[in-house]
């Protein structure tokens, strides 16, 4: 699994020096600092547009409510990827395509989508439709999925009508035409017989009840354990033939005919299959569209969180550079230390780092997030 980090460092710039050519300075220095000199990842710069930044008050507190919703978004974005491996085993995060491109492009060419999240409708304003998006692809996913699970249990309910041994499996439509009798006075009987003692019943059942038809036993279909004949005699003597049979080690089993207008089991399960194979191709592209279009709400969502990080952090007017950071293996401490040596702030954050929720913070002396790439 790839790992991506969303930083901003602090920019330095003096009256006359324009902001984008300190930024630009700003990037060269830890590209030489973290590629060029060390080689320990590579980086993009990330495109934060000039959104609105209302009161302190409602920064901070839109910072709290941001830890809660970037949890509930990476939740969803996880349960949407899961079902895409359930369905897929074989499928990869670095196959997967957010707006039409590959993930690692989709990060490191992001653009902020200006017509979706005006840059300068109200922050809140744009969170909240963010969030709201993911909570509906996350009911979208519940139904989808309960759905899809429901047919999948009819599926292997009918998948076990045929499966087990002939002494418990259902016997519905198994019997030929040509080898059921059913009339006035005759009916027919159906034995389960060991496939040892198969001539052994037809030695003796014409001999087991008063008025069995002669040679009217056959073979229906047979198991690995087991025989399944027919047996045609009077309806008055059929229960006799029943118990005489039990007493002999023999399972009598009802049989029932196919109800009218039902189609035979093997057709069903044909049926069945191909509902069940169209549902399983509509809930993989569902999934795929949802990872993307969740995975580029969560980007929009992690941009704005490290936009008001950092004015948080560094102070007003924004002034900062944002990259997204893609560690090499075995890299991240010595990248972490050159991060912190460089461009390190020892300022306090605004907020006490005591008083929020463990884990949702990472301690680092400049704003860096990482983004929930599964």
């Amino acid at each position: 699994m790839s790992q991506y980090w969303l930083i901003s460092l602090p920019v330095e710039h003096s009256p006359h020096e324009e902001e984008e050519a300190a930024r630009v300075r700003t990037w060269r220095a830890f590209k030489r600092a973290a590629e060029e000199q060390s080689d320990l990842c590579m980086s993009y710069r990330f495109a934060i547009p000039d959104l609105r930044v209302g009161t302190l008050d409602s920064l901070l507190t839109l910072s709290d409510d941001l830890v809660k919703m970037c949890m509930v978004a990476e939740q969803t974005l996880a349960k949407v990827y899961r079902q895409i491996v359930e369905i897929n085993p074989d499928q990869q995060v670095n196959s997967m395509l957010v707006e039409g491109v590959p993930v690692d492009r989709f990060l490191t060419a992001f653009q902020w989508d200006e017509a979706k999240h005006p840059q300068r409708r109200p922050l809140k304003e744009t969170i909240e439709n963010v969030s709201a998006g993911v909570a509906l692809l996350d009911e979208d996913l519940k139904v989808r999925v309960s759905e899809f699970n429901q047919m999948r249990s009819v599926r292997s309910a009918l998948g076990r009508k045929d499966k087990g041994s002939l002494a418990v499996r259902d016997l519905r439509g198994v019997l030929p035409a040509d080898k059921y009798v059913e009339s006035e006075n005759l009916t027919t009987l159906l034995a389960v017989v060991n496939r040892h003692h198969k001539k052994e019943w037809l030695s003796h059942y014409e001999s087991m009840a008063q008025y069995v038809v002669p040679r009217s036993s056959s073979l229906v279909l047979e198991d690995t354990e087991y025989s399944l004949m027919t047996v045609v005699v009077f309806k008055r003597t059929a229960d006799a033939f029943k118990t005489a049979a039990s007493e002999k080690g023999y399972q009598m089993r009802e049989y029932a005919q196919m109800p009218a207008g039902e189609a035979p089991l093997e057709q069903q399960k044909s049926q069945l299959e191909d509902q069940y194979t169209a549902k399983k191709v509509e809930l993989m592209d569902w999934c795929q569209t949802a990872y993307s279009e969740t995975l580029g709400l969560i980007v929009h969502m992690v941009a704005v969180r490290l936009f008001i990080e950092s004015i948080l952090r560094y102070g007003l007017p924004p002034c900062f550079m944002a990259a997204v950071v893609k560690p090499h293996p075995k890299q991240v401490k010595r990248l972490r230390a050159v991060l912190a040596d460089s461009f390190g702030r020892s300022q306090v954050h605004w907020k006490d780092s005591e008083d929020a929720p463990p884990g949702t913070e990472e301690a680092f002396p400049y704003v860096s997030f990482t983004l929930p790439i599964q």
